[in-house]
């Protein structure tokens, strides 16, 4: 499902997310410019259990990707997130009921984040969560970024880890043997430059 430059919310049509899902099988998902959206939760009836990609692109007006509660606690299938020059994009998944919300990682299978040029991003998930199945890091423009879901439990499954080297210099860890471990497996990305961070998936 691809949606681009789309000038009204998609959202506000009433509380059918709550009781169906109108595309249970749906794999990919990108958004293109989408002026009043405030994160892909407000895309009623979707709620993304087959969702295997997500990439987001200037959607200037969204404050996080996805809102977690009742009917959305987890991706289970998600395994690409990829989020470029989203203005106002502040984190991930935002828990604004701050009730129902599964001790599991919110995204068990994911394996590739891409993002670039968020200046307001700063949160990736909750402090204590990790990722077990992240391979591969793109990280460009984003300085308030500060943990990545990461610790010597599922730091092995990592092969590639790229970002301004001023980025990863400030990155905090809960120890210092995760960062030595994932050290050799980081790549300087040159200040300020954006766009050919991997090869694209076919």
């Amino acid at each position: 499902l691809s949606i681009i430059n789309c000038p009204t919310n998609l959202g506000r049509g009433g509380g059918c997310a709550a009781r169906c899902d109108l595309l249970p099988n749906l794999e990919e998902l990108y958004l293109d410019s989408m002026k009043n959206l405030n994160s892909i939760s407000e895309l009623v009836g979707l709620r993304f259990h087959s969702l295997r990609s997500i990439n987001v692109e200037a959607c200037h007006q969204m404050k996080y990707l996805l809102s977690c509660g009742d009917f959305i606690q987890t991706l289970p299938n998600l395994e690409v997130i990829e989020v470029n020059y989203c203005a106002n994009l502040e984190e991930l998944f935002n828990n604004e009921s701050g009730q129902n919300i599964s001790p599991d990682p919110m995204v068990p299978k994911l394996r590739i984040l891409e993002l670039q040029k968020l200046p307001k991003f700063k949160t990736l998930c909750r402090h204590e969560e990790t990722w077990p199945c992240l391979e591969q890091v793109y990280v460009v423009v984003c300085k308030g970024l500060r943990r990545l879901p990461l610790t010597n439990q599922n730091a092995g499954t990592i092969k590639e880890i790229k970002g301004e080297s001023e980025w990863w210099d400030a990155l905090e860890w809960d120890d210092d043997q995760t960062k030595t471990s994932l050290l050799p497996f980081f790549h300087p990305w040159p200040l300020g430059e954006i766009r050919g961070l991997r090869p694209k998936l076919a």
